[in-house]
Order: structure tokens, then sequence, then C-alpha cells
């Protein structure tokens, strides 16, 4: 969780963007801004979600296991996020409550 707090203003304004802007913005992320995303998503994986977002996590495990596969480097996982920006602003959109109680 140390990235996320370190990152909490980014974090907090991607929250806060709309669709386009959040898409360019995970699309230039540097590298603390790529752990943050990375340890968010790794908390997606092995937290206890609601069941009625289980769906969501599910539909998109694959894509969250290889952004936060430990052996792949930085710049590979800013790739990924790069590439599926759109779904990880979406993932991000959907999950702001439990990311806000984090971000406090």
């Amino acid at each position: 969780m140390n990235n996320v707090q370190k990152e909490s203003s980014f974090l907090k304004f991607i929250l806060q963007s709309d669709k386009k802007q959040g898409k360019l913005l995970l699309g230039s992320l540097n590298n603390l801004q790529a752990k943050a995303i990375v340890e968010i998503a790794f908390n997606l994986l092995n937290l206890p979600i609601p069941s009625k977002d289980k769906k969501i996590v599910e539909k998109h495990k694959l894509l969250l296991k290889k952004i936060s596969n430990s052996k792949k480097t930085i710049p590979e996982k800013k790739k990924i996020i790069s590439k599926n920006s759109l779904i990880i602003f979406k993932l991000l959109q959907k999950f702001s409550n439990i990311i806000q109680e984090i971000l406090k």
C-alpha cells in the first residue's frame, strides 16, 4: 500500500477524471504511478470483494494477473496498462469506493 499512499493525489485525480482523460493518464504513467496501479490490481485479486462485484473481477482476472505478475518488469507492466487503459480505468471507477478507503 506504500506506493498507493505515495501516489494518492494522482489516484484521486484519475478517479475524478472522465473516460477520455483517464485513458490518457493511464497511457502515460511514471514508474511510481504504475506501481500504485499494480498494487491496486493485486489487491483486487486478493482482497474479499462483495459478491455483486465478483463477476467484474472474474471477467478481467487474466488482465489483473498480468499486471500484478511479479516476474514482469515495470516497463512491461506499463505497456500492458497502456494497452488496456480503458478497461483499467473502468475497473478503477467501479472500485473507487474501495480505493478511496485505502487513500484515507
